[in-house]
C-alpha cells in the first residue's frame, strides 16, 4: 500500500462528476491516500456522505465574477499541503479556482475532470468546459475514448487541448445503473401505488413518461419549449399516459420550467431523479449525462427536443430522436426494453481498471 502524506482534493460544484467523486475517494481512502472534498450546491448534496465541507457558506452567488474569485482566492488559501487537487469542468468557477490554486500553491498539480462521456455538450457547457481545461496542468477523462479524439467548444471548433495533457480513466458509474434497475425490480410497484394515491389519480395501467429536465440557455430556449408545443399538439390521453417532469437538480429554484407548462397534463416531481425514474415506463430528455444510466438501468428512452443532438444513445441506436407531434407519438406508444449494452459501454470508453488509471494518475502527479 502507497500512503501518501499529504491531501488529494476533490473540488466540485456540479451535480454529474459528484458521483464520479464519491467513488473515487472512496478508493483512494481505502489505497491508504488522504482524501477531502470541497462542494456546493447540488454536489455538495451528493457528496455529504462521502465527507464533503460547504465551500461556500455564505451562499455567495457563483454566477457573479467577483463572488468567484473571492470563493475561488478561499478555496486555494485553505488547502493543506497537497499533491493534486482534482476540479469539475461544469462551471466558469473552476477555472478560476485552478487559476488561484496555481497562484498560491504552484506546488499542487491542478487536474480537471471531464466526466461527460460527450466530446461536445450544448448550452454553454463546453464553451465553459474549455476555459477551465485551459487552466488546469492535466485533464483526466471519464470517458477514455475521448483522451485520444477531439473535443469542441461548439460544432467544428476544435478545443485545442494537447493530447499529452489527456489520461483516459475509464469510468462510468454503472453501479448506479444497477443499484437503480435493483430498485426499480423491489420498489416500483409500491412507489407507484404512493404516487397515484398522492396525485389522487386512479391507477388505471396509465404508463408514466419521466421528462428530465436541462440546465442551460438552449434547454430553456429551444429545447423545452420544442418539447411542450409538441406534448400538447399530440394530445397523449390522459387516462393512458403520465407525463412527470423531473428539475435538473441546479435548477429546482428557478421558476421558468413551471411557468413553460401552460395548460398540458404534466406533474413535477417533488423527488430526486434515481427516485422519480422508479416510476419510469420510458425516460424523455434531450441532453442528459445521465442517459447512459437509463439504458443501464433497463429503462426506454427518448429524446425530444427541436432538433436531433447525436448523443452517445442516439448515435448508438439506443435512444430514438423526435422532433414533431407524428414521431413523439409513434415513439411514445412503440417503446422496447433498451438492447444489449456491450456497444454503449465500448462508446463511452469504460475500462475495467479504472481505479489504477486514477492511481496511476494521481501517482504521477506526485512523484516520490
Amino acid at each position: 500500500m502507497n500512503v501518501l502524506t499529504t491531501l488529494i482534493y476533490f473540488i466540485a460544484c456540479h451535480g454529474g462528476p459528484a458521483d464520479h467523486f464519491a467513488e473515487f475517494a472512496e478508493d483512494l481512502r481505502k489505497d491508504g491516500h488522504q482524501v477531502e472534498i470541497l462542494a456546493t450546491g447540488s454536489a455538495l448534496d451528493k457528496l455529504r456522505n462521502a465527507g464533503a465541507k460547504e465551500f461556500n457558506p455564505e451562499g455567495l452567488d457563483i454566477e457573479d465574477p467577483i463572488s468567484q474569485q473571492l470563493i475561488a482566492e478561499r478555496i486555494a488559501k485553505s488547502l493543506g499541503p497537497a499533491s493534486v487537487a482534482i476540479t469539475d469542468v461544469g462551471h466558469i468557477l473552476m477555472a478560476r479556482v485552478q487559476e488561484a490554486i496555481a497562484h498560491v500553491s504552484p506546488d499542487i498539480e491542478r487536474l480537471a475532470y471531464y466526466e461527460n462521456p460527450e466530446s461536445f455538450v450544448p448550452g454553454g457547457y463546453s464553451k465553459t468546459t474549455e476555459q477551465v481545461l485551459a487552466c488546469a496542468d492535466k485533464v483526466l477523462f471519464a470517458n477514455a475514448n475521448l483522451a485520444k479524439e477531439p473535443l469542441y467548444s461548439a460544432p467544428f471548433c476544435p478545443i485545442p487541448l494537447a493530447f499529452e495533457k489527456r489520461i483516459g480513466i475509464g469510468y462510468y458509474p454503472i453501479g448506479s445503473a444497477n443499484l437503480l434497475a435493483g430498485e426499480r425490480a423491489s420498489r416500483r410497484k409500491i412507489e407507484r401505488q404512493e404516487f397515484f394515491e398522492e396525485h389522487k389519480i386512479v391507477d388505471k395501467g396509465q404508463k408514466i413518461l419521466v421528462y428530465l429536465g436541462g440546465n442551460n440557455e438552449t434547454y430553456f430556449a429551444k429545447a423545452l419549449p420544442a418539447f411542450l408545443q409538441i406534448l400538447c399538439e399530440s394530445n397523449l390521453d390522459p387516462s393512458q399516459y403520465i407525463i412527470l417532469v423531473q428539475h435538473h437538480p441546479a435548477a429546482k429554484n428557478k421558476t421558468i420550467d413551471t411557468n413553460l407548462l401552460g395548460g398540458c397534463p404534466i406533474f413535477v416531481s417533488n423527488k430526486n431523479s434515481k427516485e422519480t425514474l422508479i416510476l419510469a415506463d420510458a425516460a424523455l430528455y434531450y441532453q442528459t449525462s445521465m442517459g447512459p444510466q437509463l439504458i443501464l438501468a433497463g429503462i426506454p428512452a427518448i429524446q425530444v427536443g427541436h432538433e436531433t443532438y447525436r448523443d452517445i444513445l442516439v448515435r448508438n441506436c439506443l435512444a430514438r430522436s423526435v422532433t414533431n407531434k407524428e414521431d413523439f407519438v409513434k415513439a411514445v406508444t412503440s417503446f422496447e426494453k433498451p438492447p444489449n449494452r456491450d456497444k454503449l459501454l465500448e462508446d463511452l470508453g469504460v475500462c475495467s481498471d479504472w481505479a489504477l488509471r486514477l492511481r496511476s494518475a494521481i501517482q504521477s502527479s506526485n512523484p516520490s
